[in-house]
């Protein structure tokens, strides 16, 4: 049977949709989700695209993919895991985790937090595998070896050695961390303006919104630094849209004199409803989101805010400093050297997601669950429905 004869019409409609960021767009694919008629793939199905074009959309349409997880995660998985649920990232992949200064201390931490909310562990782990499988499709990060690490996470456990390029971060000082973003910001600008060249990040065309940043920047970065210039987002991947009308959120950057007289950059990015929205009702707020990917519970650092700008009606947003984001080359892994860096962080963020999910209300019994399937039902699942959603995925992009 060719891969297309396995989806009708509707599934076509639903690659439409996938192609857009709209809300319209994210809700009707979850409307035409709902019925329920694609059969579970086989493992490892051959990808026949380009992993370029795959990873991409893969990693940029986290609603889409809790529509699908509600639609279709029960013909995978047995249903009494999906009762063990918490605090999750929502859209987990090797880029979308690195090192952040927090109050002081270098840690590891989500660097995108828009899809976080509360669902079940055993989907935020399958999405991060879904975004793995997505770019090793050739090469192979080995799933058993995955699973094994995210048991060791929920057990509490730590990593048995934790790769160089993590490690060398984890053991920096502050201000070690700090050298590292005031050289960033010094290849975003020239003196105390940004480059502005529709490559490190875009020109505000619109005065009127220049100054309504600026002033937003003025008001609530902390005490002691001061804005210098602002822009839009730099051409990269993901779901962010431009400051000039084009894509989804907003997103803008900030050119910023520290309180230590040196530059640095802050961005200010607008929040949108979780993807897991998709998959369930979410009533978390971005406090609550922020206190537990960034901050620590009950925790309030001024570099991290929620921050309400009318722009076209009133919008959400987060004023953070710009994550340094040096991971992003990895969702491409390339050559045998890229790969292999690839697969430390595939490894390590597959513990880590363990660790996050088991620190919480319910995890231990989360993993009794899963200690209990002696048979690796939900292992071989989780295995099956990786490759389900990239065959369904691949389906609808040029070949």
């Amino acid at each position: 049977m060719k891969l297309a004869s396995r989806f009708n019409m509707r599934h076509l409609s639903i690659a439409v949709l996938l192609m857009s960021q709209s809300v319209y767009a994210q809700n009707a694919c979850a409307q035409l989700l709902e019925s329920k008629n694609t059969p579970p793939a086989h493992v490892e199905v051959k990808l026949t695209i380009d992993a370029d074009k795959l990873t991409k959309l893969a990693r940029s349409n986290a609603p889409q993919s809790w529509a699908w997880f509600k639609s279709y995660s029960e013909d995978y998985l047995p249903k009494s895991i999906f009762k063990f649920q918490g605090m999750i990232d929502g859209d987990p992949h090797n880029g979308n985790f690195g090192p952040m200064s927090v109050n002081g201390k270098v840690q590891w931490k989500s660097l995108d937090y828009d899809d976080a909310g509360t669902g079940p562990y055993i989907l935020d782990y399958a999405k991060l595998l879904i975004a793995i499988k997505a770019v090793d499709s050739v090469k192979k990060v080995k799933a058993s070896t995955l699973w094994e690490l995210y048991f060791l996470g929920l057990k509490g456990e730590p990593y048995p050695e934790t790769p160089a390029l993590i490690s060398e971060f984890l053991d920096m000082s502050a201000a070690e961390y700090r050298k590292l973003e005031i050289k960033k910001a010094s290849k975003f600008s020239v003196g105390d303006k940004l480059l502005n060249d529709g490559d490190k990040s875009d020109p505000i065309s619109d005065k009127k919104t220049y100054n309504l940043v600026m002033e937003v920047f003025r008001r609530h970065l902390p005490e002691g630094t001061q804005i210098l210039d602002v822009g839009g987002r730099e051409k990269e991947g993901g779901g962010s849209g431009s400051v000039n009308g084009e894509g989804g959120a907003l997103r803008f950057i900030g050119l910023v004199k520290g309180a230590d007289g040196k530059n640095t950059l802050y961005e200010l990015k607008q929040t949108a409803d979780s993807g897991i929205g998709n998959y369930q009702p979410q009533t978390v707020t971005l406090q609550e989101v922020l206190e537990f990917h960034v901050l620590g519970k009950n925790s309030k650092d001024k570099n991290f805010q929620e921050v309400n700008v009318n722009i076209d009606g009133d919008k959400t947003f987060v004023l953070r400093p710009k994550p340094l984001y040096f991971y992003d080359y990895a969702n491409k892994a390339k050559s045998n050297s890229q790969f292999a860096e690839f697969e430390a962080l595939s490894l390590y963020n597959a513990w880590y997601k363990g660790y996050m999910h088991g620190q919480q209300k319910g995890g231990k019994e989360y993993l009794k669950a899963l200690q209990a399937d002696t048979d690796g039902k939900i292992f071989e699942g989780l295995k099956n429905m990786t490759w389900g959603y990239l065959e369904f995925l691949q389906t609808f992009l040029p070949k």
